[in-house]
């Protein structure tokens, strides 16, 4: 498996001692190791190790990455259902999409805020971020149709969560054919 190689050889390379390793270059380790083990369904030890990441990038004062170690925080947090934690990391990352000014990332970013608050049961607040989300991703012209059938069925989820089961039902006929198509 690929991804196993990839955690072995972030491994083996995070092992060798060199003597003027930088504080961003241990971070950028140990983000890739996370991603290796969030990908090998290993949530737990992906988020120690996106942790370590996130301080050790926060330490070398670089916000784009302390970003990403929150995205990807988010993501695995929301993978193990933990809403509170997911949360507080997609926040994290939409403070950080929202001051960088990129709409590419803040589509995601509200992806992941509005999945937490799924988590949580704080329903409108999910489908407030996750309507965002799906109006930012649909501007991309090379659109990413998973991702947009997926927010659709979250946002889904909340509206049912919200008794407007109607307006869920419609959502959900509305993607099916895209659904099918690239599930084909």
């Amino acid at each position: 498996d690929e991804w196993r190689k990839s955690l072995d050889n972030h491994l083996a390379a995070k092992a060798i001692t060199y003597p003027d390793i930088t504080t961003m270059t241990m971070g950028v380790d140990n983000l890739n190791i996370g991603m290796a083990l969030a990908k090998l369904k290993n949530h737990q030890e992906a988020i120690d190790s996106y942790l370590k990441a996130r301080s050790l990038c926060k330490e070398a004062k670089n916000p784009e990455f302390v970003g990403w170690c929150d995205n990807y925080l988010a993501l695995s947090y929301i993978a193990i259902n933990n809403g509170p934690e997911a949360r507080f990391h997609a926040q994290h990352y939409l403070n950080y999409t929202k001051v960088a000014e990129d709409l590419g990332m803040e589509a995601y970013s509200r992806y992941r805020l509005g999945a937490a608050h799924l988590l949580c049961e704080e329903y409108e607040e999910a489908e407030k971020h996750l309507k965002r989300s799906l109006e930012l991703l649909t501007l991309d012209e090379d659109k990413d149709w998973e991702d947009i059938v997926a927010v659709n069925k979250q946002i889904a989820q909340a509206l049912v969560a919200l008794n407007r089961e109607e307006e869920a039902q419609k959502r959900l006929e509305r993607i099916r054919t895209i659904e099918e198509t690239i599930a084909a």
